[in-house]
């Protein structure tokens, strides 16, 4: 397990890791911007024809 401080960073990272190991890579990202962040990494990767998968968590609100 690698931690990145931007998600994006984290999917284009995990592409980098499907060439050297050939199997699936998941990022895993929590609640807030940083889902956007990571849609739009793996967007550009699905439409560059890469595997991977995108987790990603919902936190419970107390409000």
């Amino acid at each position: 397990m690698l931690l990145f401080g931007h998600e994006a960073r984290a999917a284009f990272t995990a592409t980098e890791a499907y060439f050297a190991i050939s199997r699936l890579v998941v990022v895993f990202t929590t609640t807030g911007l940083g889902i956007t962040n990571a849609l739009t990494a793996q967007m550009i990767l699905h439409w560059d024809g890469y595997s991977t998968m995108l987790l990603l968590s919902n936190a419970a609100s107390n409000s």
